[in-house]
């Protein structure tokens, strides 16, 4: 096989297959933030995620006891408590120590979630723009200072991002029970996701439908959300 058919091949496997999109944005990724990849948290990581994580990796994953201990603004560890950013980091925390290679760790991970989140983008916007123009939208996004530096973060703005975007990518496919479950996932990341499901209940009660039918669909969509707000 020459070279030509093999570029051809790569091609096509990267035009059709979802998990190639991922693996080649991912390596672009590890490439552009190579510089942070055992870089320490910092600023809202450092002072708002990890002492919740490093308190539930330390006292043997006891929520209870977290939530009843001060917050932020009283110098306690009760921030963002219930994120599942915050239970992914101390699960990552209580595997592997505190340490250059947690740091690693946490990084690829989040290489990986903004790579899923930016391919995407890029199915999401296909459709509008065509596959090449949502490719560079993809790469402009990346390379977007504010957006760059949280992928070199280990924070939650990259996985709200993620599940933002799937949730509007499943919406917009008719698959809404996927949108729905995005949409609460949004929530259970950090507080501010709720602006995902109420962006779903706002497109549903602008369908083409009847009011008590649309507002009907807007509570189901609402529903997993509150239901997580109520906890």
């Amino acid at each position: 096989m020459t070279g030509r058919c093999r570029l051809k091949a790569v091609v096509r496997v990267l035009e059709s297959s979802a998990y190639a999109q991922v693996l080649a944005v991912f390596i672009l990724i590890i490439l552009v933030k190579l510089p942070v990849l055992g870089e320490p948290p910092v600023w809202d990581t450092a002072m708002g995620l990890f002492p919740a994580a490093l308190t539930l990796a330390g006292n043997g994953f006891d929520l209870m006891a977290l939530l009843r201990s001060p917050g932020y603004l009283d110098g306690g560890a009760n921030t963002h408590s219930l994120s599942l950013v915050t239970l992914l980091t101390a699960l990552v925390l209580s595997f592997f120590g505190s340490g250059t290679k947690t740091f690693v760790v946490l990084h690829i991970l989040h290489f990986l979630v903004a790579a899923v989140a930016l391919v995407n983008l890029q199915r999401f916007a296909r459709g509008a723009l065509g596959a090449s123009a949502a490719w560079l939208l993809c790469l402009a996004v990346l390379l977007f200072p504010l957006f760059s530096v949280q992928v070199g973060y280990t924070y939650m703005e990259v996985p709200l991002f993620l599940c933002a975007v799937s949730a509007l990518r499943s919406w917009d496919l008719g698959k809404y029970r996927m949108a729905i479950l995005w949409s609460a996932l949004a929530l259970a990341v950090k507080e501010a996701g709720i602006i995902v499901p109420a962006t779903l209940a706002v497109l549903t009660m602008l369908e083409n439908r009847g009011l008590v039918k649309r507002a009907g669909r807007a509570v189901w969509v609402l529903i997993p959300s509150a239901a997580w707000l109520g906890l």
